[in-house]
Parts: structure tokens; sequence; C-alpha cells
């Protein structure tokens, strides 16, 4: 719902259903957004994983290669906001499209 209250239209979504961050963190991820991208194959969109129990900053760059689209994590995403509001640009070439310092332009469906 906050994302739709911020103007953001969410495309499609699809549950982790994790019952906690234990279970979260325990989680394939890589195998879980593969599964995720096969249901959801407009790659137009990126794929946002919003649960932050789950450390996937490392695995971002292979899971955009892997699917072809950017992927955005909920610590990657409270990262890139954060040194933003400080002033700073962000550019790590190896923490996916988002940190990269070029975003791509994405469709306003």
């Amino acid at each position: 719902q906050f994302l739709d209250d911020a103007g953001v239209n969410v495309a499609a979504m699809l549950s982790l259903d994790c019952i906690d961050e234990t279970e979260s963190n325990d989680l394939d991820i890589q195998s879980t957004v593969i599964q995720f991208d096969h249901a959801l194959p407009n790659r137009a969109h990126p794929m946002l994983i919003p649960d932050t129990a789950i450390s996937a900053i490392a695995l971002i760059p292979n899971l955009e290669a892997q699917i072809g689209r950017p992927v955005i994590a909920g610590n990657q995403a409270t990262l890139w906001h954060s040194l933003k509001l400080l002033g700073y640009d962000c550019q790590a070439s190896d923490a996916g499209v988002l940190l990269s310092g070029s975003q791509p332009t994405l469709p306003h469906d």
C-alpha cells in the first residue's frame, strides 16, 4: 500500500511467505528471484525484494544478469535513499543498477 500511496505502480506481486526474519534470512533468494521472474515475465519492470531481513546486495549484480532486469532490495534502497538525503552520489559498480549511478528509465504504467 505504501508504494501505491507514493505513486509507484506495482505491476504484479508475489509473496515470499516468510513468517519471520529468520526464515527470510535463510531463504534461497537466488532461486526465489528466478522463480518469481518466470511467474512475472514483464522485464520492463524492476523486481523489488522489500524484506530487509534478506542480505541481497552482494547477490544483486548476478541476479540482474540472470533475469535481465533491475533488482532492488530493501536494504539497498534504504542505503541509496539515505546517501541521497545526505547529498552523496551513489556509485558502486558491484551492487546492482540502483547503486551504479546510472538508473534506467522505468515505465509508468
